[in-house]
């Protein structure tokens, strides 16, 4: 909604008789405030307001908040919860929810979403990565570590499976773009896709072994290197895993693979990880493998090249099979095992192409590298993964690869 319409309807839910008035701060000190952003909910607004104070000692107070008033409702506001005030919030997504108000923010280290139950000051807070967007009920992140972008829905910050989409090099991926008729993602060379997110009957996770069966035998075909299905699920699809982190470490914590995941949220920033840290997936392990098979042994590799020319024939398979397939989703006759199977498959025909690209020259691209638990968390992992991965020396996981240099366009 417009400015103007914003500040009547605070006005009017203050009892001002007039628009809400935003007074600038003065140079040299003095009250002042400013409206962020806000929603209007019937007779039911919220927005969001930085006041700025009397200097002290040369420094002026800033704080920012939340503010809820109008339908009944005495107005109320609970403090924003940011690294640092002064350098300020962007307001990304301000919405009520029936009796829940769910703001997403932006500050100098987090994007935040903030659940709000109406009435009271109650606060949940989520850090997830940004910038996002929203799509009625779900609410869009990206993911540039494991190339997806996270789906969560709203307002009871429940994640959905995340959507894969294909990995990109340099600090601008995949930006994500929302319209009244859906989502979409973008990519600086000019490339970009509609999203297509679940229905109701489609949210949720699958069972992790039901998962690797059904990839199995999707993933068939002649000359198969030796555990080849298993390796690519452990590398690629860890993400399809239930998320969830400790909020207070920020690292990644996983009970009982049986128990319910514990809660992700946090009534405190100071809890919320510095980066959302997730179900870690080693994207770059099939081509390490690789590189160790086809080196002698003389030279600490396994001296097996004609396994590793098996990995090679069949990661290029992998990319092209299906040169027709784009991700972007859900199709909507899909029950949740099997659209969780497509996604996967999708995700490791993406990764396909670049790992057999290091393959050949043996340089990682500018992505990130995942630092993975699979020690602490096997049942995560098929046991041939775990078994390659045991194997697997030193000197062919990442820090040993050649860094790929940067094209002329990223520096």
């Amino acid at each position: 909604m417009n400015r103007l319409d914003l500040l009547s309807a605070i006005g009017e839910a203050l009892h001002l008789g007039h628009p809400y008035d935003e007074q600038p701060a003065a140079q040299h000190g003095g009250n002042g405030r400013r409206v962020l952003g806000g929603t209007v909910d019937g007779g039911r607004v919220a927005w969001v307001e930085t006041f700025t104070g009397q200097p002290v000692n040369g420094h002026a107070p800033i704080s920012t908040a939340i503010h809820i008033a109008g339908r009944g409702l005495q107005h109320s506001c609970v403090p924003v919860e940011t690294y640092n005030p002064h350098f300020g919030c962007h307001v990304e997504l301000i919405r009520f929810f029936d009796d829940a108000l769910i703001t997403v923010y932006r500050e100098k280290h987090l994007t935040v979403v903030s659940r709000l139950e109406i009435g009271t000051t109650e606060q949940t807070l989520l850090a997830v990565t940004g910038p996002t967007a929203t799509v009625d009920d779900l609410l869009l992140s990206p993911d540039h570590e494991h190339s997806c972008i996270r789906v969560l829905r709203l307002p009871d910050l429940h994640p959905c499976l995340p959507l894969p989409v294909a990995p990109a090099e340099g600090p601008d991926r995949v930006q994500l773009r929302s319209a009244p008729e859906g989502a979409s993602a973008h990519w600086r060379e000019g490339r970009s896709w509609p999203l297509r997110l679940p229905t109701r009957d489609q949210r949720g996770f699958p069972d992790r072994r039901d998962l690797w069966e059904r990839l199995r035998a999707e993933l068939v075909g002649p000359d198969l290197p030796t555990d080849g299905p298993s390796i690519m699920i452990g590398a690629v699809t860890p993400f399809l895993d239930h998320p969830f982190v400790s909020t207070v470490t920020g690292r990644a914590s996983w009970q009982d693979p049986a128990a319910p995941p514990p809660d992700e949220t946090s009534r405190l920033y100071h809890e919320l990880p510095d980066v959302p840290e997730r179900c870690d997936a080693p994207w770059w392990f099939p081509a390490g493998y690789y590189h160790y098979l086809r080196t002698d042994q003389e030279h600490g590799g396994a001296g097996r090249p004609d396994e590793a020319s098996r990995w090679l024939d069949w990661l290029e398979r992998l990319a092209t099979e299906h040169p027709d397939q784009r991700p972007g989703g859900w199709e909507p006759q899909w029950e949740l095992a099997e659209g969780a199977t497509h996604l996967a498959l999708t995700a490791i025909r993406l990764h396909a192409g670049l790992l057999a690209e290091v393959c050949r020259d043996g340089r990682l691209p500018d992505l990130p590298w995942a630092e993975t638990h699979v020690a602490e968390t096997p049942w995560r992992y098929p046991k041939g993964f775990r078994r390659a991965w045991s194997r697997l020396p030193r000197r062919f996981r990442p820090g040993s690869f050649r860094q790929r240099p940067q094209r002329a366009a990223d520096c």
